[in-house]
Parts: C-alpha cells; structure tokens; sequence
C-alpha cells in the first residue's frame, strides 16, 4: 500500500484544462519531429544533436505523463489526483523526468563548454559512441533513482533535501559553462569574423551551436527558475500555497518548457526548420491520399 498523506490533493481549474491539452499536444508532436530530424538526416548526426534527440526523447514522456495527469484530471477533478496511488507513482515519474532534462542540459552545455574551449581534444575524445554511452549512463542513474524515491524507507525530507541540492549544483555548473563560453565568444568574435581559416569556419560552426544551446538554457530558466522558487517558499511556509494560482501558473511554465525547445531548433538552425517543413509535407500528403 503506497503511503500518500505527504501529498496534498488539488482541485485543478476547469481555465487550464484547454491549454493544457494544446501544450501536451505541441509537446508530442514538436519532439518527435525533432527526433526524427535527427535520425533521418546525416548532418544532423553529431555529438551536440543527439544529445538534443535523447533531450526531445525525455520531453516526449513529459507530454504523456501529461497527458496521463489530464486524464486523471478528467476522470477524477483533481491535480494529479495525488491521493491516488498511480497519481502518488505519476507525481514521482514526473519529478525524475525533470531530473533528466536538467542533466541533458548539463551535457548539452558541457558539450559546447569543451567543443569552444578545448577543440583539439574535443574531436578526438568526443563522438557519436562516447556520446550514446553518456546518455545510456545518464538515463540509467536516473532510472535508478526512481527506484530509490519510489522505496517505502525514502521520507520525503530527504527527497526535498536531494531535489533541491540536486537541481542548485546542476544549474550553477550549467550557468558556469555557458559564462565562460560567453566570455571566449566575445574574446574571439573579432578574428571568427575577419577571417578565412578553416579552424576559425569550425570554431564560427561550434559558436553557432552554442548559441542554440543559450537560448535552450534561457528559455529553460525563464520556465523552470520560477518554479523552483515557488517551491521552496511552499517549503518553508507550508503547503496552505501549493494550490494557489501562482502554484498552477508555475506548474504549467515549467510543462510548456518542453515544448519550447522544438520551437528553438526550427528558428536557430536552418536544417531543423528545412526537416520540419518536410514532415509537414509528408503527413499532408497522406492525409490528402486518405480522403
């Protein structure tokens, strides 16, 4: 029997039901077309894209468990329906999926931090294999760890502690790569400018990268920073705010951010938004041969 009276039972309102759906839906269909952008084209088949792709994967799942919350929502008029047990499983699926989108934003950052700063090495240590090992590996702890939150002994005191610590060091080593690969873009930006050389037209392709990736990274903040705050002053002053409006508003920013990103790579990168017009292409065609 799943012990639930840590979590509190909210009625979610009926004036978020619609964007919600309309957030799920972009969610799903955005990611997979950027997964199968990455798999179908050859360019795209590079260290820093198919981070992205595994990225679009962990979205992917988001907008499920979505849509799985919404019909929880439809079935039952509650939040997650937290006194539920399959709410109390969903609500920590949703939390470790978090947890592996802010690692993949770690790996997308240190990616660009060492293909910027460390070229050299960086295309010798850094591949397609080393890449897909990283990602098995990250996506393993994570699944270990939802076993371990999903154990009777783990309270959740210990939970807030880790959450918080966890998501605190992620972000400050997140922001600390991108800092520096700012400060190496204006040092260089002059001579990626002026001149012809082939490792500078490799360097001005990395910075062009890395400017995806700090886009990625401040439409994650402007999403999930204000999230992180509202939970942590529920904390300290209790659950009485955890079913107010600004808890909801909080809650559906940080869902939207997943569909953000797909948004991201169709206006930053050319190739994405030449795969997508394709896709789109493609699916009206057999919808035109269906009917």
């Amino acid at each position: 029997m799943v012990n639930n009276t840590d979590l509190t039972i909210c009625l979610f309102p009926k004036a978020l039901s619609i964007p919600s759906g309309f957030v799920t839906l972009g969610i799903c269909i955005g990611n997979v077309f950027v997964i199968v952008s990455v798999y179908s084209i050859r360019s795209l088949r590079k260290p820093c894209y198919i981070i992205l792709a595994s990225m679009a994967l962990v979205d992917v799942l988001t907008g499920i468990f979505g849509f799985v919350a919404g019909l929880l929502f439809a079935l039952h008029g509650r939040f997650f329906y937290f006194g539920d047990t399959v709410g109390w499983l969903l609500h920590k699926v949703m939390v470790s999926t978090i947890a592996l989108s802010l690692l993949h934003h770690l790996l997308l950052a240190g990616d660009r931090y060492f293909a910027i700063m460390y070229p050299y090495m960086y295309i010798i240590k850094v591949h397609n294999r080393s890449v897909m090992l990283t990602l098995i590996a990250t996506w393993t702890i994570v699944i270990l760890g939802l076993i371990v939150i999903l154990s009777p002994y783990y309270s959740k005191d210990v939970q807030n502690v880790l959450e918080y610590t966890f998501m605190i060091l992620v972000s400050t080593q997140m922001y600390a790569f991108h800092l520096r690969i700012y400060c190496k873009a204006k040092k260089t930006a002059g001579q990626v400018s002026s001149s012809t050389c082939q490792a500078v037209q490799n360097n001005r392709s990395d910075f062009k990268a890395a400017r995806i990736t700090s886009i990625i990274l401040g439409a994650f903040s402007i999403c999930i920073l204000p999230s992180l705050i509202h939970s942590i002053v529920i904390e300290t002053q209790g659950e009485c705010g955890r079913c107010r409006l600004p808890f909801y508003v909080c809650s559906m920013l940080a869902y939207a951010n997943s569909m953000l990103n797909p948004i991201v790579y169709g206006i930053s990168n050319k190739t994405f938004s030449d795969s997508y017009k394709k896709i789109f292409q493609k699916i009206f065609q057999k919808i035109i041969r269906l009917c």
